[in-house]
């Protein structure tokens, strides 16, 4: 499944619906969620966060917590940007596939 098109960029749709015109998110891999140059405020990316963990219930059937303690203490924080954030969302997907399977 393409991680990018299937959940991320649906849940950019979802959250560009209530953000001014000037903080919408870019579908760019390279879009940066966390940093200096961030246009999102902290609520705003939790928002976006639920509404991607929304997208994975709706496409996957799978109910999964993005933000958890194990994210936090991560060397490489996958909440940099886009391309990191699918990768995430994949192996979380996966992790999920190996404790069902």
């Amino acid at each position: 499944m393409d991680i990018m098109q299937h959940i991320i960029y649906p849940a950019i749709d979802d959250i560009n619906e209530t953000l001014p015109a000037d903080r919408k998110i870019r579908k760019s891999a390279d879009y940066c969620l966390m940093g200096k140059d961030v246009l999102l405020d902290s609520i705003q990316v939790v928002s976006f966060i639920v509404a991607i963990e929304e997208v994975i219930l709706d496409v996957t059937g799978n109910d999964i917590s993005l933000i958890n303690e194990e994210v936090m203490s991560r060397a490489s924080n996958p909440l940099t940007s886009l391309s990191h954030l699918a990768n995430y969302v994949a192996e979380c997907l996966e992790n999920l596939e190996q404790e069902v399977g």
